[in-house]
């Protein structure tokens, strides 16, 4: 049996930080092959048929910018979230999403660097 994709309750958390800050979500979507990250949203991303990498901006062109990566399938492939040229997430060139279920929120501080927000049980990132 399948997982759901996002729980209700996360998807709200993030619709009303959106709201609050006058910016929905653009994207819900399931991805299956690598892609550059254009919007806000929800990335479900399938594995099976080979990794996927998500490369992101350039932090200081979209300040706020909130995504949300999903691995939603058992295999030994991965998610790479990929940070812009030599900018971080948290420090880290990159994030990656080994296990199923494995999610990570992140968001843009509009300089130089992605936050982590909380993982997929919604526990908040150590770092600030």
């Amino acid at each position: 049996m399948r997982k759901p994709l996002w729980t209700g309750d996360l998807i709200k958390f993030v619709q009303d930080v959106r709201e609050m800050w006058g910016r929905p979500i653009t994207d819900i979507v399931e991805k299956t092959a690598s892609f550059n990250l254009q919007n806000d949203g929800f990335y479900s991303c399938d594995t099976t048929t080979g990794a996927i990498t998500c490369s992101l901006p350039d932090a200081s062109t979209v300040p706020g910018r909130i995504a949300w990566f999903k691995k939603i399938d058992a295999s030994a492939n991965t998610v790479v979230i990929d940070a812009y040229d030599t900018q971080t997430i948290d420090g880290a060139l990159t994030q990656t999403l080994t296990d199923q279920w494995e999610a990570i929120g992140i968001i843009s501080d509009g300089y130089t660097e992605w936050k982590r927000l909380c993982n997929a049980e919604g526990v908040p990132a150590a770092s600030t």
